[in-house]
């Protein structure tokens, strides 16, 4: 086959796989099968947090809903009672300062109950994190879903917007 009949004719472009299905698009592009995902050589996760990880006696939950995502008070507050009174797991939850601002009774409760096994945390390396956790509760969203296809972890899916929801119907287990 000669490819260049097709050079002007033909762009070729990584487009949310393998979320989309492969083929020639109204544009006429086509989408490569696999991640267009690979991490920086050498990430490492913060000494503090794999200290926190070694520690735990109990399988460890990364949680984390992306950067867009815009939880309500009453996500925040529920998703903090059920994992502060789940005795089966370990947490770390990735909660950015301005999202923990919507709710003042959650920010005090992370502050004034020291709960030894949920760790927030403003922010972290989500990459370096998946290859030290057990399982993934995210939003969906393609970015979380090709890092924890590529860490090859069990994932809990709870979608809020955009191509999330279609991202999870595509999901087999």
């Amino acid at each position: 086959f000669d490819s260049s009949v097709l050079a002007d004719k033909i762009t070729f472009q990584f487009t949310f796989t393998p979320f989309v299905e492969p083929g020639p698009t109204v544009a006429g592009a086509i989408h490569h099968i696999g991640l267009p995902f690979k991490p920086k050589d050498n990430e490492v996760l913060d000494t503090t947090i794999m200290n926190w990880i070694e520690e735990q006696e109990r399988p460890v939950v990364y949680v984390s809903f992306g950067t867009l995502s815009k939880q309500t008070e009453e996500q925040l507050l529920s998703l903090w009672e059920q994992f502060k009174h789940c005795d089966r797991f370990s947490f770390i939850w990735s909660l950015r300062d301005e999202v923990l601002s919507r709710s003042e009774k959650l920010a005090n409760e992370l502050q004034n109950n020291k709960i030894s096994h949920i760790l927030r945390l403003p922010w972290v390396n989500q990459v370096a994190l998946l290859d030290h956790v057990d399982i993934f509760f995210t939003h969906g969203g393609y970015n979380s879903l090709a890092e924890t296809i590529y860490a090859a972890k069990p994932v809990v899916c709870m979608p809020f917007m955009a191509e999330q929801p279609e991202n999870l119907s595509l999901i087999h287990i």
